[in-house]
């Protein structure tokens, strides 16, 4: 294509303006025009000084306005393949799953005689087991080269909250009363056999349709007895934790004995301290009671929330304390307790009890002298 602008030094009407690089022509009424490279022909300087305010006024930041059509398609063009790339990024990404859920936990320190089901019935009470291909808990017993028990296993839960509330609760506990030793209960850490797992799962054959309405239904019967755990609790814990839970206090029997009591009597305070210190550790305590005139050592704990006094009483169910075995359970709003410093139609405290029982504490108080 010829270019125009080789005639111009030749026309006495056009002339080269340094200051602005480029050719400038005045025409018969003394108007001056200036050449645009991009229409080949000569605009009104005062078109020209229009129409750069109004890119500028309307300018989109990132957009080279001196681009011609063909750069602007060039780079669209371009700015697709880049997106599709980066859409197929983000789609491989958004199905790229998230760290599986932690189910299960670490148990060590167990007796080396303990059994699946025994320690499938402890740790049942924290939540439904996961079943095995066989239909029993999922349990697994670690065993050394030479195949002795090594005193640790693993227990899948079939829902994660399970793993927090067994830490909680079975942690540093006695799996067997009495025995004097503790287990130490934490979540498994799969990431060691994680490769492992991986090409386990790599070599699976796909599932028939057959397999995948067996594993539905498997599912389907797990989630049933989720919802029904709290009332039909296999653990024998049913009557303890009742379906619609929403008692925030719990009732402890067998703290004390009347006898304690008398013989010292600063044991109040102690023993409701001492509880309440441990009942801290599962949740929020707001008040703590010693019914000091039960002859069954009754004592009641509340909490700020039901889920911190359903551990609370899975805690201390079955506990040695002061050599007796402790009973706990949710209150249930209906039952009335004996205490001195509360009167109500159970009581049977006297005016002449309780100053029995003042004089009693201020001959204490002199002994101790």
């Amino acid at each position: 294509m010829d270019d125009p602008t080789k005639d111009f030094a030749n026309d006495p009407r056009v002339s080269f303006d340094k200051s602005k690089q480029n050719w400038v022509l005045e025409d018969d009424n003394g108007n001056e025009l200036e050449w645009d490279s991009r229409s080949r022909r000569f605009i009104s300087l005062v078109g020209i000084d229009e129409m750069k305010a109004q890119q500028a006024t309307y300018s989109i930041q990132g957009v080279d306005e001196s681009k011609t059509p063909a750069d602007v398609i060039a780079r669209r063009q371009e700015k697709k393949r880049k997106d599709y790339t980066s859409n197929n990024t983000n789609t491989e990404n958004k199905k790229q799953k998230g760290p599986p859920p932690k189910t299960a936990v670490f148990v060590t320190g167990l007796p080396p005689d303990v059994s699946i089901d025994e320690i499938a019935e402890v740790f049942g009470k924290c939540g439904v087991l996961l079943p095995n291909d066989e239909g029993g808990p999922k349990v697994k017993l670690y065993r050394d080269d030479q195949g002795n028990f090594k005193g640790e296993a693993l227990v899948v839960y079939y829902k994660e909250a399970s793993v927090s509330l067994a830490i909680q609760l079975l942690d540093d506990t006695e799996l067997r009363y009495g025995d004097g030793s503790s287990i130490r209960v934490s979540v498994a850490d799969f990431k060691a056999d994680t490769a492992n797992e991986q090409t386990k799962q790599s070599k699976h054959k796909p599932l028939t349709e057959d397999e995948k309405r067996k594993k539905q239904s498997k599912f389907r019967k797990l989630d049933e007895k989720l919802n029904d755990w709290d009332s039909e609790d296999e653990s024998g814990l049913a009557d303890k934790l009742p379906s619609k839970v929403t008692s925030r206090v719990v009732v402890l029997k067998h703290m004390f004995s009347l006898d304690e009591l008398k013989e010292d009597p600063t044991l109040l305070l102690d023993l409701k301290e001492d509880v309440r210190e441990d009942a801290e550790q599962i949740g929020q305590v707001t008040n703590v009671v010693l019914y000091d005139a039960e002859p069954e050592g009754v004592m009641t704990v509340k909490f700020s929330d039901h889920i911190a006094a359903q551990a609370c009483v899975l805690k201390y169910e079955g506990r040695f304390f002061g050599g007796r075995r402790v009973v706990s359970y949710l209150y249930d709003g209906k039952e009335s307790f004996k205490s001195s410093q509360t009167a109500n139609k159970y009581a049977e405290t006297t005016d002449q009890d309780e100053e029995q029982r003042l004089n009693e504490f201020g001959k204490w108080l002199e002994k101790d002298d």
